[in-house]
């Protein structure tokens, strides 16, 4: 879940550095291209088998007990 919330705040930190007028008269191709490392990032930990419940609740158990 902490590398999810890493990998969205990249994302996230990605679009904000660029200006919505500029990005509006963008190409497709350039919108397309825009955050593209980022977006692939978040998109291929989203399919993984990381994400699912088990692996989640895993992680946040071993969380607590390292406590």
């Amino acid at each position: 879940m902490e590398k999810y919330l890493k990998l969205k705040a990249n994302l996230e930190k990605c679009y904000i550095k660029l200006s919505y007028a500029e990005y509006l008269m963008s190409s497709d191709e350039v919108k397309e291209n825009t955050c593209k490392a980022e977006r692939d990032a978040l998109t291929g930990y989203l399919n993984s088998d990381s994400m699912n419940h088990e692996n989640i609740l895993r992680e946040r158990i071993d969380q607590f007990q390292s406590i």
